[in-house]
């Protein structure tokens, strides 16, 4: 994981039991700690987990209060890491997930929590099969409505919600495209062959990006409909309007082969690019913006982006038809959003 080696994480606080290093848990649950008390929700729900076996790291940028390290101390096999720097989301899960031990990463945000028997059901999911790289839950918002069971995307990488009926008897839901990063496990040595999360993917789609590489490498995504999250805040499919242009194209750009990444890319731009238009002719100017806001941070980023192609190209395993049987048309993702109930 070159990319990310720039900027170590400092060690804050530590229970004694993860001081002592004697056998690796398991799982690695990572938290991105935003304020001082907004994990505690998070942290409660997993010192109430049936499954033992993890330890919990979290990391947290500029001042680390008493509070927060008392919480660490008090809590088994749990770490608090500070940055001196100020990091993006992917780049705090990178720099973390190179001080896990475990065999399993779990990225857990601070605004979601599992029921109690939802963490040994993932690691199930993940001992599934040989194959089976990432698996994620069935997510609830906190009033119990059904947010998602993994993410469809559409063939531009824009994710929406998979809320389809599943049977009663189904033990894993498999395939799906993504899962989303609020609650994601991924095998900890898949996760560092892919050079973790891309972290110019800001606030959006880094979830999507490495299901997909994950998937050319052979690697399935699954979900557990029986492991069951909370999440009081917006999926991935919420990115905004800027970022989610922007972090697409790179997305089609790096994982498509060389053919569809040039078509697919210009039918893109095309796309953005009447898009533009009509939202100016909408009288909705920053909307116009954004799409080419949007496409001169690609044209800027693309030597970068080439480089990543190059290393992505280089370890995929299936082409692009098998990754299409799992995309859906843009009508699908559209007609998925009119009929997603309101928040």
């Amino acid at each position: 994981m070159k990319q990310i080696l720039q900027s170590p994480l400092h060690l804050i606080a530590a229970n004694k039991k993860r001081a002592a290093d004697t056998v690796a848990p398991v799982v690695s649950t990572i938290i991105i700690q935003g304020t001082e008390s907004g994990a505690k929700p998070t942290l409660e729900a997993l010192h109430n987990q049936e499954f033992s076996n993890f330890e919990t790291i979290i990391v947290k940028e500029g001042t680390v209060g008493s509070r927060l390290k008392e919480i660490v101390r008090n809590r088994p096999d749990t770490s608090l890491y500070q940055s001196p720097y100020n990091l993006n989301l992917c780049r705090a899960r990178n720099l973390a997930a190179q001080n896990a031990r475990g065999q399993y990463l779990l990225f857990i945000d601070e605004n979601a929590w599992l029921h109690r028997t939802a963490l040994g059901k993932l690691v199930d999911a993940m001992k599934s099969e040989a194959e089976t790289g990432i698996a994620g839950p069935l997510i609830l918002s906190p009033d119990g409505t059904l947010k998602s069971i993994g993410m469809k995307v559409n063939e531009f990488g824009r994710p929406f919600a998979n809320r389809d009926v599943f049977s009663p008897d189904i033990e894993l839901i498999d395939p799906v495209f993504s899962i989303p990063s609020s609650i994601f496990m991924i095998e900890k040595q898949l996760f560092y062959s892919l050079s973790g999360f891309d972290e110019l993917c800001v606030h959006g789609l880094e979830d999507t990006d490495l299901c997909w590489r994950a998937k050319l490498m052979g690697r399935k995504t699954v979900v557990n409909p029986w492991s069951i999250a909370y999440h009081d805040g917006d999926n991935s499919e919420a990115t905004g309007d800027y970022l989610e242009h922007r972090n697409s194209l790179r997305m089609l750009i790096k994982n498509y082969g060389s053919l569809r990444a040039a078509t697919g890319s210009l039918r893109f731009v095309k796309t953005s690019i009447v898009k533009s238009f009509k939202s100016l002719l909408a009288l909705k100017p920053r909307s116009f913006f954004e799409y080419w806001r949007a496409l001169l941070w690609n044209l800027m980023m693309l030597p970068d982006s080439i480089r990543q192609r190059r290393r992505v190209q280089r370890r995929r395993r299936l082409n692009d038809k098998s990754v299409l049987e799992n995309m859906h048309t843009e009508a699908d993702s559209t007609d998925e959003q009119r009929s997603k109930p309101a928040a």
